[in-house]
């Protein structure tokens, strides 16, 4: 078994993946992963598994969610957030419990964005399927789709994401297998019960206080890794508990307020693109939105923060990340919580109310609990 798994995790064998998708070293010599030349020999696998990885970063799903719950469908949007959530943090959790390095040398580093996290197990390979697998899964109840050209598709996306990891350098085949294993695992548990947790948080009237006495603890005691370096994977995951928790805060808000109502669904659903100029204000207002909720909220919410501990702000920036700076991180952790909290909300529940005043809201948009 240790055989396997030296195996699996060797930076062999993710060179020699890189060298069968067309990508050769130049320099030889160099014994480490810092300036290393290569040639591309195949620009079809190499602008595909660029394009694979955006697939899973942050810029993908800041554009990708809002567009899916405005133009697309706020029922399957809102139960891809909550899997990718949990699927992520477990992901994220476990790189800082395993501290296993990205590969070396021989492989081929060929993106530094992520260069200071550890590599196992690989979160591209766990929010891929958390994207692909819960919205098809949701899906096949809502829309006469056809399974087998779903299953395709979802192989092929899953495919793309996760082994463009492999080709970029940033993760070994084992980390790619560890996160298949975990999002298999945990899909098969999440799956059936997702509809009842959503519609918990979205009727009781105590989903928020539940959802936060949830969250927060998870995100305060998130694991430290031994290594005690410091690393952005925290500030990564609560970024993203942020974006859930205000999603889910701003439906509850609109179950609460009396605007959702589901009477009129009939299944199978159909979607409904006819409409190309609402949809394209749709788009533009939405991500317009999101964009601005991410700015103005980072600056406020900083602003306020390091006014109420009396640090100067700059200043603050500055400083070195370390584990041991705890103002620091405190103030940075809260501040991509409070921001990424807004722009969750402001997705689910302001946008939405523009697109009413301008009548060009979409009409199924209030009836997808």
């Amino acid at each position: 078994m240790a055989n396997l798994w030296n195996y699996f995790n060797s930076p062999e064998l993710v060179y020699q993946v890189q060298h069968f998708f067309g990508i050769e070293k130049v320099d030889s010599k160099k014994n480490d992963n810092s300036n290393q030349k290569y040639i591309v020999k195949n620009k079809f696998f190499y602008y595909l598994f660029l394009i694979g990885t955006e697939l899973g970063d942050e810029l993908f799903y800041g554009i990708f969610i809002p567009f899916c719950i405005h133009n697309c469908d706020n029922f399957l949007a809102r139960r891809f957030v909550f899997v990718w959530f949990v699927l992520m943090y477990v992901g994220q959790a476990l790189k800082e419990f395993f501290i296993e390095v990205r590969p070396q040398s021989p492989a081929i580093q060929m993106q530094k964005k992520w260069s200071n996290e550890y590599s196992l197990p690989s979160t591209h390979a766990m929010s891929s399927p958390a994207i692909a697998v819960t919205i098809v899964y949701f899906a096949l109840e809502r829309y006469e789709a056809n399974l087998l050209l779903c299953t395709i598709l979802t192989v092929i996306w899953i495919s793309v994401v996760s082994w463009s990891r492999v080709y970029l350098g940033m993760h070994s085949v084992l980390d790619l297998l560890m996160g298949f294993a975990l999002s298999a695992i945990l899909l098969i548990f999440l799956l059936p019960i997702t509809n009842s947790i959503e519609l918990f948080l979205a009727t009781s009237v105590f989903g928020p206080v539940v959802l936060l006495l949830i969250t927060i603890p998870l995100m305060v005691y998130f694991p430290r890794p031994k290594t005690n370096l410091w690393t952005p994977t925290k500030g990564d995951t609560i970024s993203i508990a942020g974006v859930f928790v205000g999603v889910e805060i701003g439906h509850w808000l609109n179950y609460q307020m009396g605007y959702l109502n589901d009477s009129d669904v009939t299944l199978p659903l159909s979607l409904d693109f006819s409409n190309l100029i609402a949809l394209g204000l749709r788009t533009v207002i939405c991500l317009a939105i999101a964009g601005g909720s991410e700015f103005i909220g980072k600056i406020i919410s900083y602003s306020l923060l390091c006014f109420y501990f009396n640090e100067d702000g700059k200043a603050l920036k500055n400083a070195p990340n370390t584990v041991d700076n705890r103002r620091k991180n405190f103030i940075d952790l809260s501040t991509k919580f409070l921001t990424y909290f807004l722009l969750g909300f402001n997705t689910l529940f302001v946008t939405p109310l523009i697109f009413k005043y301008f009548n060009i809201q979409r009409n199924s948009f209030y009836t997808e609990i």
